[in-house]
This record gives C-alpha cells, sequence and structure tokens, in this order.
C-alpha cells in the first residue's frame, strides 16, 4: 500500500510538470533544473564532509563530479532562451551548448568513479582538472566561440547535438557495465538506484535527441526524466546516508577496520561486531552506554549467554547461526527487534545486521547496528492499550472484544470444548444518572465491572458492549459453571453494596449462550441469543418491581 502511494505521488508529480511546462515553459524548466543543481550540491557537501571518517574515493569523486556538473548546468539556465539574464544571448544555442558541456561531463564520471573504490584520488589534481574543464566550457561558449553549434534557430538541433546525445548514452552503457561489474563492492540497494538514475538520465538523453522546439513537449520529457535521475541519485547517496549513517555505500568500506572503528565510535548508535560464534570482538561508546557496562567487561563474551534474556536465547542463537550459515544477511533489508540485558534491566533494541567478509569473500562475522527503543515502544504499547481499551472501565472496547471473541471461537473448535457468552445489562443506571448524577453512574457502572474482573479465570474476558452493556466470554465453560459463576458475582456485589453503603442496589440482568462446536453457531447468534435471554430476565425484574 505504501509503495502503491509513492507511486501516485511521483504520477501526480509527474504530470504536475508536464501541465505546467505546457502552461509556462520557463518556470518548468528553472524548478527542475534548480533542484538538479541543489542535489548536486547536497552530494558535494556530503563528500566532502564525511570523507575524513569513510575514506571513499568513489563517493568522493562522485561529490566533485556533481558540484561541477552543476555548476554548468546552472549557467546552462542563466543562458536559457528569454531568460534574458546574459544581454549577448539571443539564441537557444548558448543553453543548449552548455547543456552538452554538462552531460559529457557527467557521463564520464559516472563511468570513471568505479575505478576510484580501492584506488586513492588526488584531491587537488581532481578539483583543478575539473575547475579547468568548467573554465574551458566558458571560455569556449561565451567568449572564443569555438563550441560546436548544438542549436540553429529556425533548424533546430544541430548533427553534432545529436551524434553527442547518443554519445553520452554509450558513455552511459558503459558506467552502467562498470558499476555492475564492481558490484561487490556496493550496497545491492543503492547500486540498484544509481543504475536506475543512469538509465533515467539515458532515456532523458534520447527525449533530447528529438525535439524541435526548445519550448516543446520531448524537450519537457527530456528535463522530467532529468529530475527523476537526479532525484535517485540523491536517494542512493545523500538520503541513504543521512537516514542510515551505519550503512556503507559499498562493502569494501567494512573492510577497514580503522576507518570503520573512527566513524562508528562517536556515532548516536550502538555498533557491535560478532564472530560467527556469536562472541564479542567490538562495541562502541553508545553500546557501553546502552548495555551499562565498561568494554573491558563486555568484549570476548557471548553475547547470547550474557546479554539476552534466557526464554528467547535459544532462539535467538539458533536464528544467528542459520542466518550465517544461509548468507541469510544479504537476502532482506529488514530490521529487527529484540529485548536486550543490561545492567539497569531489560531494554528492546531495533537492529540492522550486515555480514562481514576477509579478503577471500568468507565470512568472518556479523556487524549489527542497535538502537535503543525502549522508550517508544512503552509510548506505542501505551497508545496500542488506549486504543483498545475502554476509558471508563479499563475493560476491552467492542472492537477488540470481538477479535478475542472470533480467536476464542477458534480454539474452542480446536480444543471441541464449550465457550460460554453472557450479555449483561446493568440495572436501573438511569435511576441513578437521574437520582444521583452521571458521575455517580460512571461510579456505578466502575463498580459493577471491577466486581466482574475480580470473580473471573485469568482465561474469562470481558468487554463493553456499550453503555451499561458488556459481554462476558468464558472458554471451557458449559452453562452450569457460567451460572455459578455469575451467582458469585452477584454474591459479592451484595457484599460490597453494604460495605460501600450506596444508596441504590448493585445488581445486572444477563443471559447466557453456549457455543458447542457442532452445533456451529456464529458469534452473531451467540450474542442475539444471550441478548435476548437477557431482556427475557430484565422483563421478568421489572414485573417483579411492579
Amino acid at each position: 500500500m505504501k509503495n502503491f502511494l509513492k507511486g501516485l505521488l511521483v504520477l501526480a508529480v509527474i504530470l504536475f510538470f508536464i501541465l505546467l511546462s505546457r502552461f509556462n515553459f520557463l518556470l518548468f524548466h528553472v524548478i527542475i533544473e534548480l533542484y538538479s543543481i541543489l542535489i548536486g550540491i547536497m552530494i558535494f557537501i556530503l563528500s566532502t564532509s564525511t570523507y575524513q571518517f569513510v575514506k571513499t574515493n568513489y563517493f568522493t569523486f562522485i561529490g566533485i563530479s556533481y558540484l561541477f556538473v552543476s555548476l554548468l548546468d546552472f549557467v546552462h539556465t542563466l543562458a536559457y532562451k528569454r531568460m534574458n539574464i546574459f544581454p549577448f544571448v539571443n539564441t537557444a544555442n548558448y543553453a543548449t551548448q552548455f547543456w552538452i558541456s554538462a552531460r559529457y561531463l557527467e557521463a564520464v564520471s559516472l563511468f570513471l568513479s568505479p575505478f576510484f573504490i580501492k584506488r586513492k584520488l588526488k584531491l587537488i589534481p581532481t578539483y583543478l582538472g575539473y575547475f579547468l574543464y568548467f573554465i574551458a566550457s566558458l571560455l569556449s561558449i561565451f567568449y572564443f566561440k569555438n563550441f560546436p553549434a548544438c542549436y540553429i534557430e529556425g533548424f533546430g538541433l544541430t548533427t553534432f547535438k545529436i551524434a553527442s546525445e547518443y554519445i553520452i548514452s554509450l558513455i552511459l552503457l558503459l558506467a552502467i557495465y562498470n558499476h555492475w561489474k564492481n558490484k561487490d563492492y556496493f550496497y545491492p540497494y543503492v547500486l540498484k538506484l544509481l543504475i536506475f538514475s543512469i538509465v533515467s538520465t539515458i532515456i532523458s538523453e534520447m527525449f533530447f535527441t528529438l525535439y524541435v522546439d526548445v519550448y516543446g513537449m520531448m524537450n519537457a520529457m527530456g528535463h522530467i526524466f532529468k529530475l527523476i535521475s537526479f532525484y535517485l541519485i540523491y536517494m542512493s547517496i545523500v538520503e541513504t546516508s543521512l537516514r542510515s549513517p551505519y550503512r556503507t555505500i559499498f562493502y569494501e568500506f567494512l573492510k577497514e577496520s580503522k576507518s570503520f572503528k573512527d566513524y562508528i565510535e562517536y556515532a548516536g548508535i550502538m555498533f557491535l561486531i560478532l564472530d560467527t560464534k556469536g562472541n564479542i570482538i567490538l562495541i562502541n561508546k553508545r553500546g557501553e552506554e546502552i548495555l551499562g557496562y565498561k568494554r573491558e567487561e563486555i568484549i570476548g563474551r557471548n553475547w547470547f549467554e550474557n546479554f539476552v534474556p534466557e526464554e528467547i536465547r535459544d532462539e535467538l542463537r539458533k536464528y544467528f547461526e542459520f542466518l550465517i550459515r544461509n548468507n541469510a544477511f544479504e537476502q532482506e533489508d529488514k530490521f529487527k527487534e529484540n529485548p536486550v540485558k543490561t545492567r539497569d534491566g531489560i531494554k528492546i533494541i531495533r537492529w540492522y545486521n550486515t555480514i562481514l567478509r576477509d579478503e577471500k569473500g568468507k565470512i568472518v562475522g556479523v556487524i549489527s547496528s542497535g538502537e535503543d527503543i525502549t522508550e517508544k515502544k512503552k509510548e506505542e504499547d501505551f497508545l496500542k492499550y488506549l486504543a483498545s481499551v475502554d476509558p471508563l472501565t479499563g475493560v476491552y472496547n467492542k472492537r477488540v472484544g470481538f477479535e478475542i471473541f472470533q480467536k476464542e471461537m477458534g480454539l474452542s473448535l480446536v480444543r471441541n470444548s464449550p465457550l460460554a457468552v453472557v450479555f449483561v445489562d446493568i440495572d436501573d443506571l438511569k435511576k441513578v444518572n437521574d437520582n444521583f448524577g452521571h458521575n455517580e453512574g460512571d461510579v456505578y457502572i466502575k463498580i459493577i465491572t471491577e466486581a466482574i474482573k475480580k470473580n473471573i479465570r485469568k482465561t474469562d474476558t470481558l468487554f463493553r458492549f456499550g453503555g451499561d452493556e458488556f459481554v462476558l466470554i468464558l472458554p471451557h465453560c458449559d452453562r452450569e459453571t457460567a451460572e455459578r459463576i455469575i451467582e458469585k458475582i452477584l454474591v459479592n456485589l451484595k457484599k460490597l453494596r453494604e460495605e460501600l453503603n450506596k444508596p441504590y442496589e448493585f445488581s445486572f440482568s444477563y443471559g447466557i449462550a453456549v457455543f458447542y462446536p457442532k452445533e456451529g453457531k456464529s458469534i452473531d447468534d451467540l450474542v442475539r441469543e444471550a441478548d435476548m435471554k437477557m431482556y427475557e430476565m430484565k422483563k421478568t425484574k421489572n414485573k417483579e418491581g411492579e
């Protein structure tokens, strides 16, 4: 459902931009370009700010390249026809030339980037090379005017422009191949997004071979696919790194032991590395804080024996061994939650796990990042509780009551045992409300429900049907047993009335229906039958009262 809604949102955004391009193409163009420029700058900022931690040459190279691609796109936007930023720009050729220059730079950078996964990147020569390319493009297009023409007014795209789009697409295909060839170094989800981004760029380039009018539909579609491409780049690099800093963009990073320790030591989440037997070989500062022990008290101890509650220890250990044996950590991107024993008691931790391998690809352990969600779970449990109970009496509400009813009927069928249903209606609640006020009426309701709860079994369930009506579900119970339980409740109510000295009687009318598996009655049948018997009792009481 969530993915479906995301898909609808994407389609809505695309439709919006198509309509905007028909209404005001310049505004459409500026929004699309500024979005991609902003993303390019964000990628650059992120790569430079995290370089000291991750030492990721691929990531840094991508960041630098997108900074200069964004600069060229910015000039392209300013030089667009009818923007009237540069007084000497009176044709669409200038903007088209800057577009081609930027796309060549982007395609070649994406092609070269995987080569820097293992290779060292010399920052100063890299910055200098991109800067010189940027300056050369400016001088060639604006000053020397020797950049090949890309668009001729009245004619359309030149042969150079169309040929360049195909060459750029070919380079991008080679970039996909280069990334796929190095897939073992990339986190699978990130690699998928990067490849989809490059494919979107290729589709964009194909649209840019077809337009005649720079304000035409083909041009607009090309820009929309560029928007999609940059959004996927954002998802793969910026968002993934910000939302999940414990996940690297590729696995090679995990083998950089010193860099990894530097990065995780002061992270805001718990990091834990276990060997294949579950022994702890590394924990960060946040992990010490959560567990409440010093590092020397943790390292070398078995995680399952010392920090997993006994009741789930065997289950979790077997699950861990299964995942190690079958390499299953790699096959699903899901968070797991389980209780953990700490010095201060039990805490709930949400985990994300990734396999660690040595240089030969052999599994040597698991790295787990954990977030303490104890307080969050308490809040969630409290909200669930509020959504499941009647606020006045504290018993289950009608929705949850019927869910339990359905479950107990299923168990009754499996066990082949009877299930009694008691429909309860509090007597004279209206008189209490009329004579003593609604607050006293609420007290009366709570007295009745508390008396019922104290005199039923742990396996029994009481829920509020509505107003002064309640339903009691009694598993493994025939009619005679149900009658004895009700009689016990009524006797205790009389004693309670004497103790509290209230000016009204404590009583309720009730009707009992019993579900026998062979009879095949439904929930509605049982409630209706119990309700009718309750009504007969109430009618008899009223006649006797007259």
